[in-house]
């Protein structure tokens, strides 16, 4: 996998949970919010996701 290998993709989409929480267990996920405008991001998406 490329995080264990040092070389993580900027973004990625995880397929099930289980893999997103197996990431943050081990401190490989970074809060977006400081490099993006959540409210402008919110806005893209409808209010019920």
């Amino acid at each position: 996998q490329r995080v264990e290998a040092g070389n993580p993709p900027d973004l990625a989409i995880l397929p099930n949970p289980g893999q997103m929480y197996e990431l943050a267990k081990d401190g490989n996920l970074v809060d977006i919010s400081k490099f993006m405008d959540m409210d402008e991001l919110k806005g893209n998406y409808a209010q019920s996701l």
